[in-house]
């Protein structure tokens, strides 16, 4: 990484002396940067190309391999044809270049041709040990040191931003962004197909930059998600991580189309595992362009602060906008501090008599900078103040850059953040113009502050996670199959899962045994491994008292479902209705799902979902945060044994790495007995090549 980064010598394979090229462009970036810059100074560039002669001063050699001088990393912009001959050569070489940027597009995401290309190129890659970012990306830039080893715009603003992409266009939008937001970068690395070096290597790299103090991703997907939420929840406990996550609305298809399959669909999985390794994730490029401002213009130690568990004051020129703040505040879940007796009567000392000195402050319209500064310097002093909104209404007396000034005076002594929030048209341009002369950002709008302020506040060290087991195998396109009840019921009893007992009549007298052993009502259903959903095929029937019911239900499965097991089972007393489940995902590995069932399902989509080496502690903590643990608590029902059942389901799915999916629905909950498992599915795979 570091000879990608921070090279001494570049060959740049397809330089062109044509203007607009990606080869000419790439030789421009970086003779304008490092001639410029004093770090690169004295950066060797080995521009290649058939044609041979000069490109801006430097002699262009014909091939890689006419180059007698160690390189450390080369960058290819040739038509994707000729890719891979070009690896190859730097392969070959006396001195071989190990690191290459490979800017070209035409491989697996064109399919066809491009698939091969693909596969040709990861021989290429494990036969030389090569390191290969790319293909099809913008290439990397270090604007730390003036190093644009890409062909976006040349000069990129040096900042604290560790940015890594897996779209090219949309690095050189947050270029132009942070230009315009008060932003500047460290590194900046365009993934592109990811074909060999991926997020997790990057992510490594950017931990140990010094220059990094935030790290930005946009992502479409992750490689190796159990790798990725480790890394990350290491990372996030010196520096935070904001992520976006595309692809989140395309619709996966699910193993057996079950409740839990519907409820860890792949962007709830993705969401809980960023989220549990103690990442920023983001839905929206404003949020991610906020949160990047606020961490790096507020100062992230100071944020720290904010982010405890006493609260923000707000300081405002109108009640209406002071309200509707709030507001916002109470629905993002962040606090107000509350003011006791003697502050309130400090405030009151230095305000006019008809201001409220409550929380929101109402220093009223004709505010001048003198009574935003009293009052800051006020705050400064309040122990339990955390964070300060100062809000500002343009009316026809109220010095906008005056008091913008004293914000941003007083951001400097506070040891916490104070945010100018300006509102309206004009008044909000000059303000946001002031704001950046000084460091800092006005926000125009309170809630894309509040927003960003809350998923910061998620930004927090999370439990341990253990040492990963080692990696499941893939089960794509291995065949699949579904358990018995019986095979099940087996496998439930050796891990302490309290199941439903079960007996399978093969014949009427058998079934007068059962009925007699455990009297009515009964339930019937097929227990077949052709048969996911029983109900949609009219496999179950509950409620059977008698022995003529009983006995004609018996027949018309026997019919229905020639072949096929039939099970009996005691009809049990409702209890409340609890889904539990196991999914494997393919890239963050088994995961555990609790969730409301019956009914109530549809009504309130209410679901706990655990990644990584789940623990009963973790369980725990995850359900008193969620409404699931308001609902058993008002049924009096002891939440001990919902995570002991559904720790041992978990550790079901560990002693198995062919378990793809298990759906429990329902087991049922009680005030004064242990729960009872009625119904219960696994899908394991079935590899016979």
């Amino acid at each position: 990484m570091e000879k990608i980064f921070r090279p001494k010598s570049v060959a740049i394979i397809g330089a062109s002396k044509e203007r607009g090229k990606i080869g000419n462009i790439l030789v421009e970036n970086l003779q304008n940067n490092f001639t410029t810059h004093g770090k690169n100074s004295g950066l060797k560039i080995f521009p290649v190309n058939p044609k041979g002669g000069k490109l801006k001063g430097l002699k262009v050699y014909t091939s890689v391999l006419e180059i007698d001088t160690e390189i450390d990393l080369a960058v290819i912009a040739v038509p994707a044809k000729f890719v891979n001959k070009v690896v190859e050569e730097c392969a070959w070489r006396d001195q071989p270049i190990k690191n290459i940027i490979i800017i070209s597009a035409g491989f697996g995401e064109i399919g066809g041709e491009g698939l091969k290309r693909n596969r040709k190129l990861e021989e290429l890659i494990k036969k030389y040990k090569l390191n290969i970012l790319g293909p099809n990306c913008l290439g990397v830039i270090n604007a730390t040191d003036g190093l644009n080893l890409s062909f976006a715009k040349s000069n990129v603003t040096e900042g604290a931003v560790g940015l890594i992409s897996q779209s090219g266009a949309f690095i050189t939008a947050m270029i132009d962004t942070a230009e315009e937001e008060q932003f500047g970068f460290s590194l900046i690395a365009s993934l592109g197909n990811k074909l060999d070096i991926n997020e997790n290597d990057l992510l490594d790299y950017y931990a140990q930059d010094e220059d990094t103090k935030i790290i930005a991703l946009y992502l479409e997907n992750i490689s190796n998600g159990k790798k990725f939420q480790t890394k990350l929840k290491r990372l996030t406990k010196t520096k935070p991580v904001i992520i976006i996550k595309a692809g989140n609305s395309q619709k996966t298809k699910e193993a057996i189309q079950s409740h839990t399959g519907s409820m860890a669909g792949e962007a709830s999985v993705v969401q809980t595992a960023i989220q549990d390794a103690g990442g920023i994730l983001v839905e929206n490029l404003e949020d991610f362009v906020t949160i990047i401002k606020v961490l790096n213009n507020f100062q992230i130690k100071r944020l720290e602060r904010a982010r405890q568990k006493d609260g923000l004051a707000i300081i405002t020129n109108a009640g209406g906008p002071g309200v509707i703040t709030t507001d916002l505040l109470e629905k993002y879940k962040l606090n107000l501090h509350c003011f006791t007796n003697k502050e309130k009567k400090g405030l009151k000392q230095i305000l006019p008599e008809e201001s409220s000195v409550d929380n929101p402050i109402d220093l009223i319209g004709d505010a001048q900078e003198d009574r935003y500064q009293k009052t800051l310097e006020f705050l400064l002093k309040v122990k339990g103040v955390r964070g300060i909104l100062a809000i500002v209404t343009p009316q026809a007396q109220t010095p906008i850059k005056k008091i913008v000034e004293v914000v941003a005076e007083h951001n400097k002594k506070a040891s916490f953040p104070i945010f100018p929030i300006v509102i309206g048209g004009e008044a909000e341009r000059e303000a946001e113009e002031i704001a950046r002369q000084r460091g800092i950002n006005n926000f125009a709008f309170p809630v894309v502050l509040i927003r960003a302020l809350q998923k910061i506040g998620s930004w927090e060290t999370k439990q341990a996670i253990n040492d990963e087991k080692k990696q499941v195998k893939k089960t794509k396109g291995a065949q699949k199959t579904l358990l018995s009840y019986q095979e099940t019921e087996i496998l439930a009893k050796e891990f302490g899962l309290n199941i439903l007992r079960a007996e399978y009549p093969k014949n009427g007298k058998d079934l007068t045994k059962i009925i007699t052993k455990l009297g009515t009502p009964l339930v019937m259903k097929v227990d077949s491994p052709n048969i996911v959903h029983k109900n949609a095929k009219n496999g179950v029937v509950t409620g059977l008292k008698t022995k003529e019911e009983i006995n004609r239900e018996f027949n018309r499965f026997h019919k229905d479902f020639p072949g096929e097991k039939i099970l009996i089972q005691p009809q049990v007393e409702s209890g409340l209705e609890i889904i539990l489940g196991l999914k494997r995902d393919p890239s963050f590995g088994l995961v555990l799902v609790i969730g409301l069932g019956g009914i109530i399902t549809e009504i309130l989509d209410e679901k706990i979902i655990l990644t990584g080496r789940v623990t009963a502690n973790q369980i725990e903590a995850k359900l008193k945060k969620s409404k699931l643990y308001r609902i058993l608590k008002k049924e009096k029902i002891d939440t001990k044994e919902l995570i002991r059942q559904a720790g041992r389901l978990f550790e079901l799915g560990l002693s198995d790495e062919k378990i793809v999916e298990v759906d429990i629905n329902p087991i049922f909950l009680y005030q004064d007995k242990q729960p009872i498992i009625v119904d219960f599915k696994i899908l394991k795979s079935r590899e016979d090549q």
